[in-house]
């Protein structure tokens, strides 16, 4: 806790971070639906394989 605090003023990002704060991620809102139809995605990780990992 102390390196992150050390941190956030090392690079002046404190006045942006609530470190005093426990759960920071408690007040966002729950991400949206992907809009995006199975089959795109399918199609996308598929394109992607072939173009990385060969």
């Amino acid at each position: 806790y102390k390196h992150v605090q050390e941190y956030a003023v090392s690079y002046k990002v404190s006045n942006f971070v609530d470190l005093d704060k426990s759960d920071i991620f408690s007040d966002l809102e729950s991400s949206l639906k992907s809009e995006c139809s199975e089959y795109a995605t399918e199609k996308n990780e598929r394109l992607y394989n072939i173009k990385f990992n060969q």
